[in-house]
């Protein structure tokens, strides 16, 4: 698989870029991630070794192939995928570790790639999803699984029942909230319930900023604080920094 990385013998991964920036390559600008909402600023993918030059290199290399050429990287990815080494039994492969389905054309390209291999199991986390609910939802290849991840702005769009995840401050606030930790194998994603939650990534200044909530308690915040009038959000006049009191 072009620019992936085996976790384990048979788990693969394809990875675009976190978010949004520019490609070093041509400065073109980017968003491989169009509903982030506050996962942006506590993402463990624009943090630590996903900063290293050569490897956000790499999820840029990827992220202009799909940009520039669909169909020949649909092209390239089905014919890769028949190869022997993709053969073995109960072999997964991630779709995005970081990065998510930018475009609904990129997101029906990955379904012509999983239908075409039935054998293996893909499975991602995605916050798109509106477009998962309009495309892929009524007709899903059964080979494929997904899970709404909570922290996006599209977060109103998860129901009771759909598969999904959040990130708990502490895997004890996980088990408190009833949630599967899925600590111990990202495959959880496929075979957990429907609640999955994963504690927060060990960056000391990320686990700073997100303190006691959840991805989905920091979302619901940021929303109805843009919610708010915008007055009512400055708050009174009188009570501004560097306000003028009438007299």
């Amino acid at each position: 698989m072009r620019s992936a990385c085996a976790s384990s013998p048979n788990m693969w991964k394809w990875t675009l870029p976190a978010w949004a920036g520019k490609m070093d390559a041509d400065g073109r600008n980017y968003n491989a991630c169009p509903s982030a909402g506050i996962c942006k600023d506590l993402c463990f993918a624009r943090h630590g070794t996903f900063k290293i030059p050569s490897t956000r290199q790499a999820h840029q290399r990827n992220l202009r192939y799909v940009m520039d050429d669909l169909a020949g990287w649909e092209q390239q990815l089905t014919e890769e995928l028949h190869h022997r080494r993709y053969q073995h039994p109960k072999t997964y492969c991630r779709i995005h570790d970081s990065g998510d389905f930018y475009s609904p054309e990129y997101l029906h390209a990955w379904l012509r790639i999983i239908r075409a291999h039935p054998a293996i199991t893909f499975y991602a986390y995605t916050k798109q999803i509106a477009e998962f609910k309009e495309i892929v939802c009524p007709d899903p290849p059964p080979n494929f699984h997904w899970r709404f991840s909570y922290g996006g702005t599209q977060d109103h769009l998860i129901e009771p029942g759909d598969p999904h995840v959040d990130v708990f401050p502490t895997n004890a606030a996980l088990e408190e909230a009833g949630y599967t930790s899925q600590e111990p194998s990202d495959l959880l994603a496929i075979y957990a319930p429907e609640t999955l939650g994963i504690p927060a990534n060990n960056h000391r200044h990320l686990k700073k900023r997100q303190g006691a909530h959840t991805f989905r308690a920091l979302q619901r915040a940021a929303d109805e604080k843009a919610a708010q009038p915008r007055a009512k959000r400055r708050g009174p006049a009188s009570t501004r920094p560097g306000a003028k009191r009438r007299t």
